[in-house]
């Protein structure tokens, strides 16, 4: 009888402990979601715009825009990790914008429009806002003036 409330206790503490451990490791990723949105009134977002983000590959933001949602849900980057993508917003024969990002551990692992990054598009400016860039930046947006 001793015996089989150690062998339930020892069964106890090792469950509580795993679970503990693991605890730590499932939220080790979080999903990128990146919203475009076209503000613009007289000078429209160049047709091969682009977001290259390494591991993921490209989004063009006109492709974008032309489906049936402005967000795009853009691979899986690991909590705590300052990450960065490259920004083309006259194409890649035009300037490059290199753009901080960073997942936090209070993101939702596959990624929701509360924690998206979003690219807001002006006549006159770009800026890039919402919780990835403030993690990675302490700013809660950046702004690049427009050509």
């Amino acid at each position: 009888m001793k015996r089989t409330f150690y062998i339930i206790i020892f069964m106890l503490v090792f469950l509580l402990f795993s679970g503990y451990i693991t605890g730590y490791s499932d939220t080790k990723s979080a999903a990128l979601r990146i919203v475009i949105w076209d503000l613009t009134e007289n000078n429209p977002i160049h047709t091969k715009a682009e977001v290259w983000i390494r591991g993921f590959g490209s989004l063009y933001l006109k492709k974008v825009l032309s489906g049936e949602k402005s967000a795009k849900k853009c691979g899986e980057y690991p909590v705590g990790a300052k990450q960065e993508f490259i920004f083309y917003p006259e194409s890649r024969k035009g300037r490059e914008l290199t753009v901080p990002f960073m997942m936090t551990k209070d993101m939702n692992p596959n990624g929701s429009a509360r924690d998206a990054l979003r690219i807001s598009f002006y006549d006159k400016e770009i800026e890039f806002s919402g919780p990835p860039i403030k993690a990675a930046t302490g700013k809660s947006e950046m702004k690049f003036k427009r050509k």
